[in-house]
């Protein structure tokens, strides 16, 4: 059996595509007993590159343990999009898709708007941001690059996760989600773009109406903040909207902390 020697095995590894050279990695992470299964893209990187940082929350149908139906495989939705390599080649990224357990959620609170100030934080939201903080002190992420994006059920957990760390996020894409207008303050310095169909039974427009809304009446600027309202738009419109072409990654690179 011929043996390739590790200088011409490093040599035919840089002749491939970066996009063959990247995977997802299966994991979990426990935090205080509770454990959050998740998968992980890796870029391929060259040595000192910084790359951003994407995490993608899950809608309830996809909650589970089987740690596969976050990633919407083959769908080019949430993570599928992110690590797809025609985003990928615009600017290489690690793309995080943690999934929840069916009896726990992003956010513990009923169907609807929710005053931030009253609900705690999940204990599937607090294991994340534990990890996204973990994750964001390796070498080769830029804590200036990271992002947030949900649709859904995740897509209020976006807007509590901002809230809970403003800080932490270069930008959100909340999608089709609920938030939190009374504590809309606290998000005026943080670029959105959130979207929305007008005719969606499942989650009803005017809870991304109101929180746009309040965040401008607070001072936000519309520099900062774009709302995407799909006219006739269902419950799915609204994400397949956002993940149509490169449009939604091509404005995260902009946003920097």
């Amino acid at each position: 059996m011929m043996r390739l020697s590790a200088t011409l095995l490093t040599c035919l590894l840089t002749l491939l595509p970066a996009s063959l050279l990247a995977s997802w990695s299966t994991s979990s992470y426990e935090k205080e007993g509770f454990i959050l299964p998740y998968q992980l893209y890796s870029p391929s990187l060259s040595a000192d590159e910084k790359v951003p940082l994407v995490i993608y929350l899950h809608n309830a149908i996809e909650a589970g343990k089987d740690n596969k139906k976050q990633l919407y495989t083959g769908q080019n939705i949430g993570p599928d999009y992110f690590a797809n390599p025609r985003i990928q080649d615009m600017q290489k990224a690690y793309v995080l898709a943690p999934q929840t357990p069916k009896d726990l959620f992003w956010v513990k609170v009923p169907p609807g708007e929710y005053n931030y100030q009253e609900i705690p934080t999940s204990t599937a939201l607090s294991a994340l941001l534990a990890l996204v903080s973990q994750l964001a002190s390796r070498s080769d992420v830029d804590q200036n690059w990271i992002y947030l994006a949900g649709h859904a059920q995740g897509g209020s957990a976006v807007w509590f996760a901002a809230l809970t760390t403003p800080d932490l996020f270069a930008a959100i894409a909340p999608i089709a989600g609920s938030g939190s207008p009374d504590a809309a303050k606290r998000l005026i310095h943080m670029p959105i773009w959130t979207f929305h169909g007008d005719a969606d039974k499942v989650s009803p427009v005017l809870y991304t109406r109101n929180m746009v809304d309040a965040i401008v009446k607070e001072g936000g600027s519309t520099a900062l903040l774009r709302y995407t309202e799909i006219e006739g738009g269902d419950h799915e419109s609204a994400w397949r909207l956002a993940f149509t072409g490169k449009q939604l990654w091509e404005w995260f690179l902009k946003q920097r902390k």
